[in-house]
């Protein structure tokens, strides 16, 4: 059997729903499940755009579910999952690179008795005050985040706000390509299956 032959019927439109509903329901999962280890605190990228992202993916999913979902629109799905897996691809880049801007900090564990520490990612500046500079590579300080621990871990003393923000954006956007972009090219993917099983 081939994707042509006429007997997937039913199925053909199964492929479409499901994976539509498995993209949609992916991306609203990422935008509200908890933070994993390897990504930075809630508190240095806030959870809100995260969220606004997964609703922003779930509602465009939608939207090509039912006006592309028809023969004359499989060039533009295509088009729309190739567009899209590419930009899942450069965004994980960006955040894997972005990641250099990662540092740690040891903070106390709320409610533990007796009081104990752990350690915790957070995203640093983009680039350092005047006096940050100065003193990198000097009072045995030789890297960026023997800077941090040595200014106990008070980001201020170390990144201007401005600096702070900006590599905090970056982050944002690109943690938002990889949830839009990579729910959006499987979800016109499982479209696009389904129109090539029903010709």
């Amino acid at each position: 059997m081939t994707l042509s032959n006429p007997d997937y019927g039913v199925f053909a439109n199964v492929v479409a729903v499901s994976g539509t509903i498995i993209a949609a329901g992916s991306a609203i999962g990422l935008g509200w499940r908890r933070r994993a280890k390897w990504e930075p605190i809630e508190q240095d990228v806030p959870a809100g755009p995260q969220k606004v992202g997964s609703l922003i993916s779930a509602v465009i999913i939608a939207l090509i579910f039912v006006t592309w979902n028809g023969p004359e629109f499989q060039g533009a799905l295509s088009k729309t999952a190739i567009w899209c897996l590419a930009g899942t691809v450069v965004s994980l880049i960006i955040y894997t690179l972005l990641f250099a801007l990662v540092y740690e900090k040891e903070e106390v564990v709320p409610d533990s008795s007796p009081p104990t520490t752990r350690r915790v990612k957070v995203i640093g500046g983009l680039w350092l005050t005047k006096p940050a500079k100065e003193k990198l590579g000097t009072d045995g300080a030789n890297t960026v985040q023997d800077l941090y621990e040595g200014a106990l871990y008070r980001k201020d003393l170390l990144w201007p706000k401005i600096a702070q923000q900006i590599s905090q954006s970056l982050f944002i956007l690109a943690y938002l390509g990889l949830i839009c972009a990579g729910t959006i090219a499987l979800a016109s993917a499982s479209i696009l299956t389904s129109l090539k099983m029903k010709t």
